[in-house]
Parts: C-alpha cells; structure tokens; sequence
C-alpha cells in the first residue's frame, strides 16, 4: 500500500494490490475508533467487478486461475501482510455488502471475464506482472459496460471509440475522437434521465393524475420507483415532483458516476488530456501490451488484430473498420491509414510486431 502524506484521500482508501487472502481488505472509516465500511464502488473493493465475473460463463475456470495465481497464502508479499498484522484477536472484521448489480448475465460480463481468463492462464508471465494488465482491461471493461448499459437503456447503438494515434496537429480524426469521448460521458446521464422520465408514461402514473388527489398519487408512484420521500415536499405539482427527482439524480451522477468513465479511461491510457485541447482516445503503451496479452496466443496478422480490438472493445484505429463503422468516412481516409500506420510503429517499438514483407 502507498501512503501520501499530502494526499486528502484517508490511508484506509488507498490501492492494495490482492496477492493472497491476508491482503484483501475492504475500504473503511477509521474514525472515532470502528471500522464502518461506509463506501461501495468499483475501485476499492472491486465488489461489482466481482459480481461480473461471478456471473460469467467462464466462472468456475476463473475461480481455480484466482486462487492459484492470485490468492495462494504462500505468496512472499502475502507472508510479509501475514507478519504486520496485529495478534489474533487485534483485526478487526468488517462486514460488507457485496452491491447490487441488476442483470443476472451481461456479453460485457463474459468478456472481461475471458480477458481475466486469458491473463491467469499465461504460466510464465509473474503474478507480479499480472496485476497492471488485469486492472487496465478490468477498467476498460467497466467503461464500456457503462456505455453499453447507458446506451440499451436509452435504446440507441452503443457509439464506438476512435483512437488518434497520430501524436501532431489538430486533425479530424482528432475531433471525431474528442467528440466521441463525450458522447459516452454524455451517455450515463441520459440514461438517468430517461429512466426518471419514463415512469411519466406508465399507466400507473396517468391514473395518479386523474385520481381525486393526484399529489400524493403521484408522490407515491415516484417514491416506489425511486425511495425518494425525502425529495419530495407537500404540495409540489406532478411535474415538479419529477423535476425534483431529476435534479437531485443529476447532481448525484455529476459528482459520482459521471466522472468514472474520464477517470477511469485516463488513469488505464486509454485517454489523454490535454489543455485547451480537451480530451480523446488513445492507447497508451501498456494497455497496447495488455490488450495483445490478453487477445494474441499465436502469430495474429495485423488488420486481423484491428478487426478484433472493435469487435471485442469498440476501438476504431484503421480505415477499414473506420468504413464499418461509419456510413461516411467522418475524417479523411488518409488520417485513419496514418493513424493505421502510427499504432503499427508503437507495436513495432514494443517487440509485438514484426513486418515479414510489404504485404503482410
């Protein structure tokens, strides 16, 4: 664990890489001498993410890779926990809910699953080795269950990632990816929004407004939807009632939700930010190493390995899946075979790649 004695955020809060069962700790409260575990997201405990995995297809084989090659008590880094903790009887135990996570199976589930799969069966890679493209894909994962969630919700095409590769200039394929970047920010609000102002179209809430109290009718069809009482004042109008419920989810997803996706893409090197600029897609080096770990068993020709980072995660980098995507090519064709070429050379440099002839 790494304490930053500057940092606000409480030592209980920061990142502990799970490498055996004395290391697996949820956050908590310190304060006032109890351990209240008074926060659950996906970052910390990794309770939602582990709900995904357990309800994937590939669970059972999952569970023997984890135990072996991340839950073994005879981990050194484990021993080590083992030694600093306090006499039997010092620990103290706190008792957490998993989470709540609504869909009993999901595509999104099985697919970060698969890459956990992946990453657990290569025997010669070091578990030590194994944490930062397991954590890179699983946060990939989870942007792109949010967007894929946000986007059934609605009832619209889930948009894709382009990645601009190229390092210069304030191109269109630039643009088109900062454009896109907002769109899946923008894509969890409107899904709040559109689930609050769906009940104003159920035949239960139309019945509240031509009953002979339609406040309170329509104050209770919103309370059993939402558990929102405390909301809601006397005396509000239907429509006000449903703007109150609205704003307050807003304010929430603005300051909680909202900001996963940016975070996450930042922090993984799918995105980058920059000032005046804003903020688009790209892949950083280490993801590139984790996405061809996880998807890459034999030699694999590379517009094949295009083909795939689309099919599997959304990612758009060449002209050719650029054309599938797309009804009209958005950006010159010739930026998306740059871009192409761009992400060709990072493979390159990275020992992943090797070019065998002008074709191939």
């Amino acid at each position: 664990a790494e304490v930053e004695q500057r940092h606000a955020r409480r030592p209980t809060s920061r990142h502990l890489a799970p490498q055996g069962p004395a290391m697996l700790m949820a956050d908590y409260n310190p304060k006032g001498g109890s351990a209240v575990a008074d926060r659950r997201f996906f970052a910390r405990g990794g309770e939602l993410l582990f709900l995904m995995l357990n309800r994937s297809r590939v669970r059972e084989q999952l569970d023997e890779l984890v135990r072996a090659r991340l839950l073994s008590d005879d981990n050194q880094w484990c021993q080590l926990v083992m030694r600093l903790m306090p006499p039997s009887g010092g620990s103290r135990d706190i008792s957490v809910a998993v989470g709540y996570l609504p869909l009993i199976s999901h595509p999104r589930y099985d697919l970060i699953a698969q890459d956990w799969l992946a990453l657990l069966s290569l025997p010669h890679l070091p578990a030590d080795y194994l944490l930062e493209p397991l954590v890179r894909l699983s946060a990939l994962g989870i942007v792109l269950y949010l967007s894929e969630r946000a986007s059934e919700t609605i009832g619209r095409n889930v948009p894709p990632m382009p990645v601009d590769m190229i390092s210069a200039g304030n191109s269109a394929l630039r643009k088109l990816s900062i454009e896109h970047y907002h769109q899946h920010r923008q894509l969890t609000r409107d899904a709040i929004s559109h689930l609050i102002t769906a009940v104003t179209r159920t035949l239960e809430w139309k019945k509240a407004l031509v009953s002979d109290n339609p406040k309170p009718a329509a104050r209770e069809v919103l309370v059993e939807h939402f558990l929102c009482r405390k909301l809601l004042k006397q005396g509000q109008d239907p429509s006000q009632q449903v703007n109150a419920v609205l704003q307050q989810a807003i304010k929430n997803h603005n300051t909680h939700l909202g900001l996963v996706g940016g975070q996450y893409s930042q922090e993984i090197g799918l995105a980058i930010a920059r000032k005046g600029a804003g903020r688009w897609y790209t892949l950083s080096d280490s993801l590139l190493e984790a996405l061809v770990l996880a998807n890459v068993r034999e030699p694999l020709e590379y517009t094949e390995f295009l083909k795939l980072l689309h099919k599997r995660y959304q990612l758009v980098v060449g002209p050719a899946t650029a054309e599938s995507v797309f009804r009209d090519l958005p950006a010159p064709r010739e930026q998306f075979k740059t871009n192409q070429e761009r992400l060709e050379e990072r493979l390159r440099v990275l020992g992943l790649l090797r070019r065998l002839s002008d074709d191939c």
